[in-house]
């Protein structure tokens, strides 16, 4: 007999008692009699308890800060500077003198006009008192009336025209960089300085329009800037644009955000977190722990150490949290790692991870 033989023969045998072993032990361990009692094996698999906290949709966009208000001073009617109020930089309060403009001319005007009023008032008691004597006619009382009005007119133009030589904070604001001196002589509408209000300061971003139904006043927005790493602004929305921009198919919205410290200021470049939806305690449960079928989701959970295969309804992901709308107790226990080696019934061992309760005790009927 040949070596060839000899292996054949010896592989034969091996074969015949490993088959012989297997039979012996496919339904558990064979005891010294002989008899077989039922294999309880639990698979060892990872496994998480369903979390439940608060689940919110954001989408992110960019846009800019401005000023609540923001106005440039400029006068109404020409005239030299004779006195500046405010120093550059300077916080002021509505109302509070910033600019005194030569008004010597305007107040020569108020005193004509207030002469030529007392004239006009003195010639119409005249006239009606004549009137009455029936030593006047209508055309001349009427004249009278008519010029009365006139220079009524001409005293309330030439006081408003005093008035203006007094420029004021139309608001409560900061002073920003003047472009006048005293002694400079400006013209009607020329720049003199910019006030600013910046507090709540202003945030404005576009959307895409395929958002507009879901976005509305009062939604929360999170705001970094580059001037200011590594800290958060908190704002609200408080304005949404009433069309779309047809070139970029987008929408304006702007919010509002506390600026108590001043340090924002308007101009600078926004990263905005606009919050959509939030939904409170929302159930979440790893993306690993899905199993596909066809078009339905499943998953495993642990119930008194048995793998227990349940349909679940899914809604928001967030990272790789997924929302679980049915299908699934706040206090279950869902299996992530070990899902090929299981089937539903299957006795299961939870190793380490976040797994809650013990695996006897977790997610209950």
């Amino acid at each position: 007999m040949n070596t060839r033989s000899i292996v054949g023969i010896i592989l034969i045998v091996a074969i015949g008692a490993a088959g012989y072993y297997w039979y012996q032990h496919r339904d558990g361990t064979a005891t010294e009699t002989g008899s077989a009692a039922p294999m309880d094996f639990a698979m060892p698999v990872e496994a998480t308890a369903v979390r439940q906290e608060a689940l919110v949709r954001r989408i992110v966009a960019v846009g800019s800060l401005l000023a609540n208000e923001d106005v440039m001073l400029r006068p109404e009617f020409e005239g030299k500077v004779v006195k500046i109020h405010f120093n550059e930089g300077q916080k002021v309060s509505k109302g509070d003198l910033l600019v005194t403009l030569d008004d010597s001319i305007y107040e020569a005007e108020l005193k004509q006009a207030d002469a030529r009023l007392k004239l006009s008032e003195a010639n119409t008691r005249r006239i009606n008192s004549l009137r009455k004597k029936g030593l006047s006619n209508e055309q001349e009382e009427d004249q009278a009336i008519s010029e009365l009005g006139v220079n009524k007119a001409s005293q309330v133009l030439a006081r408003t025209r005093l008035k203006k030589m007094a420029i004021h904070a139309p608001f409560d604001g900061t002073i920003g960089l003047r472009s006048i001196s005293e002694g400079d002589y400006l013209s009607s509408g020329q720049d003199i300085v910019t006030l600013i209000n910046d507090n709540p300061i202003k945030l404005e971003f576009r959307v895409p329009e395929v958002l507009l139904s879901e976005v509305a006043i009062g939604q929360q927005v999170d705001v970094r800037v580059d001037a200011f790493r590594g800290e958060t602004f908190n704002g609200e929305v408080y304005a949404i644009a009433p069309q779309v921009d047809v070139g970029g198919r987008s929408f304006m919205v702007r919010a509002q955000i506390p600026n108590d410290d001043g340090r924002l200021v308007p101009g600078l470049f926004a990263q905005v977190e606009l919050e959509l939806e939030r939904k409170e305690d929302a159930l979440l449960i790893p993306e690993a722990a899905l199993m596909p079928a066809g078009d339905k989701q499943y998953v495993y959970r642990i119930v008194e150490g048995k793998a227990v295969r349940s349909e679940v309804s899914l809604g928001l992901r967030q990272g790789d949290l997924v929302e679980v709308i049915s299908g699934l107790e706040p206090d279950a226990q869902v299996i992530t790692a070990g899902q090929m080696k299981i089937m539903d019934g299957s006795s299961v061992q939870p190793l380490g991870g976040d797994t809650g309760e013990a695996a006897g005790d977790a997610g209950g009927e």
